[in-house]
């Protein structure tokens, strides 16, 4: 897929992970969304689950939320397990992390990776993380998407205004195609998996299990 800039990019994952919701048959009552600023995202929200109650990203809850949007989010993270430990505390058994980050073969046309902001992963490395953090059944896929620019002074911009690369990269060495055009490549890998009724253990080797999960015999 080809989009004209980078400020496109996180609408156009946005949409591709609205569109792998028709997949699950699920009406949250409580969403949380993580890096999903625009407008468009949670209006689009609203409207296919009208009932569901919005959670801003900032607000703590624990076993509560139906359904967690996290795009492009986990690349900033300083502790990607941490996050997603986190994530699933806030998630219902059973509930849904919806997550886009990016992977490996990101800004490959950059000559030096040392520049990039965002921690690139590989996928498999996701969908380990994802069970290690008390996640079930992590389905993922992989999308190239491609950016392209008439002017380099334009590219570098939305670089840094995106934090894609250090905020005192003024420029950048990258060769246009024969129609005198930059391209950059991105590879966003998309994950889901359900909230796992079991717990999984915490940094410190301890199992936090609500009082409601826990039955009489």
């Amino acid at each position: 897929m080809k989009t004209e800039n980078e400020f496109a990019l996180a609408q156009y994952v946005g949409e591709v992970m609205r569109g792998h919701l028709s997949w699950m048959q699920l009406q949250p009552q409580k969403i949380l969304e993580t890096g999903c600023q625009s407008g468009e995202m949670l209006s689009a929200l609203q409207e296919r689950y009208p009932f569901a109650q919005m959670i801003p990203e900032q607000h703590i809850v624990l076993d509560s939320a139906d359904l967690i949007m996290a795009n492009l989010t986990l690349a900033w993270s300083n502790d990607s397990l941490h996050t997603l430990q986190k994530w699933r505390k806030q998630l219902r058994p059973n509930g849904l992390l919806m997550l886009t980050t990016f992977g490996l073969d990101t800004l490959t046309e950059l000559p030096d990776r040392a520049m990039i902001l965002p921690k690139l992963v590989d996928m498999h490395n996701v969908g380990d993380a994802l069970v290690h953090a008390g996640f079930s059944d992590p389905v993922l896929e992989v999308e190239y998407v491609t950016l392209t620019y008439r002017s380099l002074e334009k590219l570098c911009y939305e670089m840094r205004a995106t934090q894609m690369i250090l905020p005192e990269i003024q420029t950048l060495q990258l060769t246009t195609n024969d129609e005198n055009i930059y391209s950059l490549t991105f590879e966003i890998i998309y994950a889901h998996a359900f909230a796992s009724e079991h717990y999984a253990a915490d940094e410190m080797g301890e199992a936090r299990i609500p009082i409601s999960q826990i039955k009489r015999i």
